[in-house]
């Protein structure tokens, strides 16, 4: 689908010089679902020169598309401002997973997302059937869980779980996909990983304070998504509170370096790899180990 697109988009681009001018790069977002409409991020060097110009090229671009057949939407990225074409900054994606669910996500252009659907699926997959062995009932921590694409899918394995990620916008999105797919029993906290006394406390503790409820969540298991660099070393030692622990890792380097912490007071239960960037060097791999 990009392949077919992204011709039409830079061919479009070229016959337009406000669209065409100290423009750097282009990304799609493209979901499997053909019904899933596309956005398109156009990249440029410094602030927009004609935002009205650019407003009728990317609207006249979007006619010129849906001539070819698919309905996109245009998001201008500029120093200091956005633009947009069209009446969305995401786009949906579907995961149907092995357990027969299909969970409905909302992806925003511009920050991080799984970019293998397929792979995403089968990783969703293993990390339920994995956290279907913790014994219940049992709640979960999660670190850097972005638009929330695993805590929607394994809020049905456990009472409660709570989500933490820095990105505002990540974390709108995860709210409305965990309404979206009824995990009626999460909560996403806006905080930063390895940097909040608020995550450290509660990794130390293995324990939240839900003050808006009056009670305390005792967590038996922490899953962890960590950016390619691995977790901070803080992070890495405290995980040792948890019984058990969920590692999804997309840099076999890292996780190869971290492993070592781990394995001291934690056994690996089961393990699996993930090719979700195929002609790279990256794979990802996940891990389930539990505590000695």
């Amino acid at each position: 689908r990009v392949n077919a697109l992204l011709p039409l988009i830079v061919d479009s681009c070229d016959a337009r010089p406000p669209l065409r001018d100290r423009l750097r790069s282009i990304h799609v977002h493209a979901p499997r679902d053909r019904a899933a409409e596309p956005v398109v991020a156009l990249i440029y060097e410094g602030p927009a020169a004609d935002a009205a110009a650019w407003t009728v090229a990317a609207d006249a671009l979007r006619e010129a598309v849906a001539a070819a057949g698919e309905t996109v939407h245009l998001r201008g990225r500029f120093k200091g401002a956005t633009l947009l074409s069209g009446d969305r900054d995401f786009v949906h994606e579907t995961l149907t997973l092995e357990d027969g669910r299909r969970l409905r996500y909302e992806q925003p252009e511009g920050s991080f997302s799984h970019p293998n659907g397929s792979a995403n699926e089968r990783s969703v997959s293993w990390l339920c059937a994995r956290a279907a062995t913790v014994p219940a009932p049992a709640n979960l921590l999660e670190l850097y869980c972005g638009n929330g694409n695993h805590t929607a899918a394994l809020a049905a394995r456990f009472a409660r779980v709570v989500a933490v990620e820095v990105d505002a916008k990540l974390v709108a999105a995860a709210r409305r996909n965990l309404a979206a797919n009824g995990a009626t029993n999460a909560t996403v906290l806006v905080d930063a990983v390895g940097k909040s006394r608020l995550v450290r406390s509660v990794l130390r503790r293995a324990a939240w304070t839900d003050r808006d409820a009056g009670e305390a969540v005792a967590f038996d298991c922490v899953l962890v998504d960590p950016p390619r660099c691995g977790l901070d070393a803080d992070t890495l030692n405290q995980l040792a509170h948890f019984r058990h622990v969920l590692v999804v890792s997309c840099n076999p380097s890292a996780l190869a370096q971290q492993a070592p912490t781990l394995a001291a007071t934690h056994d690996v239960a089961a393990c699996c790899m993930c090719d979700g960037f195929p002609g790279t060097p990256h794979v990802e791999c996940l891990l389930h180990l539990v505590r000695r």
